[in-house]
């Protein structure tokens, strides 16, 4: 299995988010894993906090490449959204887009509705494609 997991071609993107909720505020941890056995370039990640009205309160993106079984994450996949009621809902929104060997994957998108607990946290499956 360890074998597999290191040799065998494949894609493995994973996005995780992490929603923490506070007496000021609220804060968004966004980290990218390549599972995978060989890198990802022009790997494209936006990540939108909004309110139930669709108004968009804070907002990030990153861009990069990323080896085989590696990770990334810090303050361009960060948001601090102050001074937002703690009472209601809002929606995470998470884009991720990036080319694999054989080129660009179709860009994959999740919506994720926080605010009912103090700490959530998402992971969120990208299109596994192997050899």
């Amino acid at each position: 299995f360890a074998l597999g997991f290191w040799v065998v071609p494949r894609d493995a993107v994973d996005v995780e988010v992490v929603y923490k909720q506070g007496g000021s505020g609220h804060v968004v941890l966004v980290q990218v894993h390549n599972f995978g056995s060989r890198p990802i370039a022009n790997v494209d990640v936006e990540v939108s906090f909004s309110n139930q009205d669709g108004e968009v309160l804070n907002s990030t993106q990153f861009s990069g490449n990323l080896e085989a079984h590696t990770s990334v994450a810090g303050d361009n996949l960060e948001l601090v959204i102050r001074g937002e009621s703690i009472w209601d809902l809002y929606t995470i929104e998470v884009t991720l887009d990036y080319d694999n060997y054989d080129g660009a994957v179709s860009k994959q998108s999740w919506v994720i509705e926080v605010g009912e607990y103090t700490y959530e946290s998402h992971t969120l499956d990208a299109e596994r494609q192997w050899l």
